[in-house]
């Protein structure tokens, strides 16, 4: 998360997100670009944060979006090595249209295990845990909120 000062800035923009989200029936496709980004880059980055790209990849998301949702998202913000370790992660299952498959991921990420705890091999893990994203997420919001949509 951003410092402590900026925190409540991006909680914000996050809540107002979020109650777009809500009033639109939960569906993430009808919600203007800048909610959906905040609603995505939130939704993902707590899910990673908290248990790293294997986690991301071993929940299914509702309405099942394709991962180019999220990777479209992160270079959007500017983050874009964390897009690339989405978009490499996604790669390695082999599949066309991986979001569709949860059993098939599930047994690559069986099948790929790392030596930490919620790592597969050959992932990059450094997307987890990195404040950059959510100071990224929060410039992003500021700029792209100023037109009154957020």
């Amino acid at each position: 998360m951003p410092p402590t000062e900026d925190r409540s800035d991006l909680d914000s923009f996050i809540d107002r997100a979020f109650s777009r989200l809500d009033e639109a029936g939960n569906d993430l496709s009808v919600l203007e670009e800048p909610s959906q980004t905040i609603v995505v880059i939130t939704s993902a980055q707590g899910q990673i944060d908290n248990g790293g790209l294997r986690s991301f990849f071993e929940c299914d998301w509702p309405g099942s979006p394709p991962y180019s949702l999220f990777i479209d998202a992160y270079d959007r913000i500017e983050c874009h090595a964390e897009a690339s370790a989405i978009r490499h992660a996604v790669d390695s299952f082999g599949i066309d249209s991986p979001e569709h498959h949860v059993e098939e991921r599930n047994a690559y990420i069986k099948n790929h295990n790392g030596k930490k705890s919620h790592s597969v091999s050959g992932w990059e893990e450094s997307i987890c845990g990195n404040p950059g994203v959510w100071s990224n997420l929060l410039r992003w919001a500021i700029k792209n909120g100023a037109s009154g949509s957020l």
